[in-house]
């Protein structure tokens, strides 16, 4: 099951890296790794800094991602919901995946 999840998200990241601005930033992989790794505040941290020097709400929902993955529903809302603030044309099917994180951490 986790690394169903571990595959899940690093889908979503390569799905909204591809809308993000091109940036090249190996703290991004660094994040990914912790993630897989099951390192989530390390990956937390790492988001927070990404978001921090390029301003792009992706990394806002990976951190909402994390959260939820650590169980922390509340953090977990608090994030997917700036993220559908802040995200611009957002993908149909990206909506969709975040309503269905949104309704799993309100249950």
């Amino acid at each position: 099951m986790t690394s169903l999840c571990s595959l899940a998200f690093v889908t979503a990241t390569f799905v909204l890296a591809a809308n993000r601005p091109s940036m090249s930033d190996s703290r991004e992989e660094v994040a990914r790794a912790f993630f897989a790794a099951a390192k989530y505040q390390e990956a937390i941290d790492i988001y927070s800094q990404l978001f921090a020097r390029y301003i792009h709400p992706d990394y806002i929902y990976n951190i909402g991602r994390c959260y939820q993955n650590m169980g922390d529903p509340d953090k977990a809302l608090q994030s997917f919901h700036e993220f559908s603030r802040k995200a611009k044309n957002m993908d149909p099917a990206l909506r969709k995946e975040l309503e269905s994180h949104i309704r799993e951490m309100e249950a």
